[in-house]
C-alpha cells in the first residue's frame, strides 16, 4: 500500500541541475523544506554535515538500511545514498512540505510507495551534462 505525505521529489540524472532548481524553489516557497539524505560518500568542499547530507560509514548506512530506516536507497558511483522517511515525517510535522533531490533510481524506488508531486528534470544534451559533471569534480572518468 502507498503512503501519502505532502512532499515535491526533483529528480533526473546526476549533474542536471536538480540542487539548483530547488535551491531557487525554496528561496521563493518559504513552505518548502529540503530533505537531507544520508551518504556514504566524502564531503565536498563546502559541504556541511547536516546541511548538503548526513555523512556516514558504509558500516553505519548498512546497519540503518538493514533497520528499514530508509525509504529509497541508491548505489552511485561506488557510494550509497539513502532517504529517512523518519526525517521526512518530522519535516511535515514541523508544517513544512518535503522537497527532495532523488537521481533516477532513487525516484524508481520511491515512486511505488509514496503518492508524491515529482518533477523530472532532463539536460539539454549529453555533452552539457558531461561538462556539468567534469566541472562539479570527484567523479571517475568511467
Amino acid at each position: 500500500m502507498k503512503t501519502t505525505l505532502p512532499l515535491i521529489i526533483v529528480s533526473g540524472p546526476s549533474g542536471v541541475g536538480k540542487t539548483t532548481i530547488i535551491k531557487e524553489l525554496m528561496t521563493r516557497n518559504s513552505i518548502l523544506r529540503e530533505s537531507i539524505s544520508y551518504t556514504t560518500r566524502d564531503r565536498r568542499i563546502g559541504e556541511v554535515e547536516g546541511v548538503d547530507y548526513y555523512f556516514i560509514s558504509e558500516d553505519q548506512f548498512h546497519t540503518l538500511n538493514d533497520a528499514d530506516y530508509f525509504i529509497e536507497t541508491n548505489l552511485y558511483n561506488s557510494n550509497w545514498y539513502g532517504t529517512s522517511l523518519d526525517h521526512l515525517k518530522e519535516i511535515i510535522e514541523d508544517h513544512y512540505i518535503p522537497i527532495l533531490d532523488i537521481d533516477v533510481n532513487g525516484f524508481i524506488k520511491i515512486k511505488d510507495k509514496i503518492n508524491n508531486c515529482s518533477v523530472f528534470i532532463s539536460p539539454e544534451n549529453i555533452s552539457v551534462l558531461e561538462d556539468r559533471l567534469k566541472r562539479r569534480g570527484g567523479l571517475s572518468e568511467k
